[in-house]
């Protein structure tokens, strides 16, 4: 069976060979399309349209995953839910760290993390009306900083806010994870911490930025 199923894969290569290359040309491109799909369906994501990211991130961007040994402070990373749908923060928290937060900036090991007031700024997100965020730039341990938005005059009759916590363990193999825009996204403050396992890889590239 394998020798017959050998010649007839043989005798198909061989006919391909012999088409004229205006006909091999695309079928090698299907063939580079296929494979570049199979190669990359678990690594390239596409951000949702929820602000919980911005500015990082922009509702629609696309971003190219890795996956990684572990993570640090300001990785990006993609991690599935236990409802089976993806979601994506920045980590905030690494294993057997303690993690707190007053009024959105975080304090790790007992340090509060350093942050700058960079200004006001006036957002227009889909059908909700023009609204003002703060923007601060946080700090990290490892030096890296990164800007987060802080709406301001929020109505929270709707919505759960939680701006300051008491110091939590990290366990091992685990992350805290926020969003950028601090009081618009549904991270690790309620969510709780990620497992190792379920993280899918950090981000390594945008391939595409929105308007």
């Amino acid at each position: 069976m394998h020798a017959i199923g050998g010649k007839i894969i043989k005798l198909r290569y061989m006919k391909i060979l012999k088409l004229p290359k205006r006909k091999i040309l695309p079928i090698i491109s299907l063939l580079l399309c296929l494979v570049c799909i199979t190669s990359c369906k678990d690594r390239l994501y596409s951000v949702g349209k929820g602000p919980s990211m911005i500015p990082g991130l922009l509702p629609g961007d696309f971003v190219y995953i890795e996956k990684a040994t572990k993570y640090d402070y300001g990785d990006i990373v993609v991690f599935d839910n236990n409802d089976g749908f993806r979601s994506i923060f920045r980590v905030a928290g690494i294993p057997a760290d303690t993690i707190g937060m007053d009024d959105y900036i975080c304090i790790i090991n007992g340090k509060k993390n350093g942050y700058n007031m960079m200004g006001r700024r006036e957002l227009d997100i889909g059908s909700r009306c023009p609204f003002e965020v703060k923007i601060l730039k946080e700090e990290f341990p490892n030096g890296n900083k990164y800007e987060i938005y802080i709406e301001l005059n929020i109505d929270l009759s709707n919505i759960e806010i939680i701006d300051s916590f008491n110091p939590l363990y990290i366990p091992e193999n685990s992350y805290f994870v926020l969003g950028d825009f601090r009081n618009s996204a549904k991270d690790s403050r309620f969510r709780g911490m990620i497992p190792y396992e379920k993280i899918k890889g950090k981000v390594i590239k945008i391939t595409l930025l929105t308007d």
